[in-house]
């Protein structure tokens, strides 16, 4: 909501680049203190950087050429190819619970997003270049959750962390600065002050919550589990905006039911 918010005070790439810059700040201090570390996890961190700008382009041109109740619950689907790469590259296994609890989140995460018009977005899929673009975007998104696994115990998770939000501000004040668009940073910050900083250390902080529990679970359950904020999403949708939640019960219970099969409670 405040990356919302942000995004209408400037271009969507000065938004973008706020809300990554401001993360990095916030992280700064805490990498500073970390002390000392090999520097062998650039080879993971500095990837996913790059991947993930142009995911994020991806996601954004996809938004602005389509309509975000058709397009939008794409997304979700990273978590699937989460849980296929990580069977490949990882090898964790994929089991009958595991399969089904994630069908269950990405199906409830889409459904809490799309509404009636889900069944629409699905048919137009094949031939809709916007929706092409959003499973890009979720495909790019789940390499670069390869990488994250792979890196996140190769350093502590702030400096991980702070290096991957650092080289994206950096990829993307590089385009800024190409475009000529620089400009359009300081009237985004100037125009929404508390938007920037609360939208950027949020930023900030999930992908550093996001880090740790990668260096402790595995990747096939850390990210479908990302799904469970759309439930925050909608409360504050519910008390923010007065938007309904008669509907959205059942897509609510199956992000539920799905979380649970894959902590564990279906017997894995």
């Amino acid at each position: 909501m405040l990356l919302k918010r942000l995004g209408g005070r400037g271009g969507a790439l000065a938004a973008t680049f706020v809300f990554f810059a401001v993360g990095a700040l916030g992280m700064t201090p805490f990498a500073l203190g970390a002390g000392p570390v090999h520097p062998a996890y650039l080879l993971f961190a500095l990837p996913s950087a790059a991947i993930y700008t142009v995911a994020f382009l991806c996601y954004v041109s996809a938004l602005r050429e389509g309509e975000v109740s058709v397009i939008g619950p794409l997304g979700s689907a990273n978590a699937v190819f989460v849980v296929l790469m990580a069977a490949a590259v990882h090898g964790e296994g994929l089991t009958l619970p595991k399969a089904g609890g994630t069908l269950l989140i990405v199906g409830g995460a889409a459904a809490l997003q799309a509404g009636p018009r889900m069944v629409g977005g699905l048919r137009r899929l094949l031939g809709d270049r916007p929706a092409r673009r959003m499973l890009a975007y979720a495909l790019l998104l789940a390499l670069t959750r390869m990488l994250d696994k792979a890196g996140a115990g190769q350093a502590p998770a702030v400096i991980y962390a702070w290096t991957v939000f650092i080289a994206i501000a950096g990829l993307l004040a590089f385009e800024l600065a190409r475009r000529g668009r620089l400009r359009e940073v300081v009237d985004c910050v100037a125009g929404a002050p508390l938007a920037a900083l609360g939208a950027g250390l949020c930023n900030g902080g999930s992908f550093l919550l996001l880090v740790v529990a990668l260096a402790r679970l595995p990747v096939s359950q850390a990210e479908p589990l990302t799904a469970l904020s759309l439930l925050v999403t909608a409360a504050l949708a519910r008390l923010w905006l007065g938007e309904p939640l008669r509907a959205r019960w059942l897509p609510t219970l199956a992000v539920v039911a799905g979380s649970w099969l894959l902590l564990g409670g279906g017997g894995v």
